[in-house]
């Protein structure tokens, strides 16, 4: 994991995962399980706001809550390629800088081969699937 932070907006990555595509299906379960709570995406949601480079204490005075709390969810959300977690030398010592890794995430559920949703992918997309509600 690279513990660079970017000092541009421009340089986040843009990121497109698709279901059927060999290897994407290992990464869609690591993010949407990381994006998989509250707290979780309000951080995310925090980090969308300029200059979009956060130390961990004032990250964790905006959202109230505890600095270990953060970095609990921090940890999870670095394991999953979603922020960047780096430490800048200041002269009182490391400054922790937490700043997100996407500009874009895109997952995908249609089929390469044929440019279709197919089967079931297609019912949920139509909102017809007998189990869920319609997705619109």
């Amino acid at each position: 994991m690279d513990a660079s932070i970017n000092e541009s907006e421009d340089e986040r990555k843009y990121v497109s995962l698709n279901v059927m595509r060999d290897g994407d299906c290992a990464a869609i379960v690591r993010i949407c399980d990381a994006l998989g709570n509250a707290t979780r995406m309000e951080i995310l949601r925090y980090l969308q706001r300029p200059p979009f480079i956060f130390s961990v204490p004032e990250l964790a005075k905006a959202l109230k809550i505890p600095i270990t709390t953060l970095i609990f969810h921090l940890d999870k959300m670095a394991a999953a390629e979603i922020v960047t977690v780096a430490y800048k030398s200041t002269k009182r010592g490391a400054v922790r800088l937490v700043q997100r890794r996407m500009k874009s995430l895109g997952i995908e559920l249609i089929n390469l081969t044929t440019g279709y949703a197919s089967g079931h992918h297609r019912a949920l997309a139509m909102g017809i699937d007998k189990k869920s509600p319609p997705l619109l």
